[in-house]
């Protein structure tokens, strides 16, 4: 992979999981989401953030958690649905819970589809309620 171009970013020495993009504007929202890629934070909306591949680093749960896991937000992790059962999903979700205090929506979209390319409006209600069944109550407001 050392070999390959710089697919994200062109700083020199810039890592990807180094940082949450888009982090600055979804902070102003009540519910932050975190996506794989650009065009799943084209078709969610500006609440959520790419990270920039199949799984969350350490630093990026951090980011995330910090702000998300406060009072009065929730999070939301929506990878593409062949990602969510892979062990490395799986312990992201559970470290995250940890950070978050039950503020986290581990949520799987239907097999075959992904988020990129599913209606905006579908998607959002599919969240939600899928948070709800997990007990996690989500507004994709502004904050106040």
């Amino acid at each position: 992979k050392k070999d390959l171009p710089v697919k994200y970013y062109t700083m020199p020495g810039m890592a990807r999981g180094s940082f949450l993009p888009n982090l600055d504007n979804a902070r102003l929202f009540r519910t932050g989401v975190l996506v794989e890629g650009w065009f799943d934070v084209f078709g969610f909306g500006p609440m959520s953030m790419p990270i920039l591949g199949g799984s969350v680093t350490s630093t990026q749960q951090s980011l995330f958690a910090t702000i998300f896991g406060r009072p009065g937000r929730a999070g939301v992790l929506l990878l593409d649905p062949e990602e969510f059962d892979k062990m490395g999903t799986q312990k992201t979700i559970k470290a995250l819970d940890q950070k978050m205090s039950g503020k986290l929506a581990a949520v799987k979209l239907p097999d075959g589809t992904d988020p990129g390319k599913l209606d905006r409006a579908f998607m959002r209600q599919y969240v939600i309620e899928a948070a709800a069944d997990q007990g996690v109550k989500l507004d994709f407001g502004w904050m106040d």
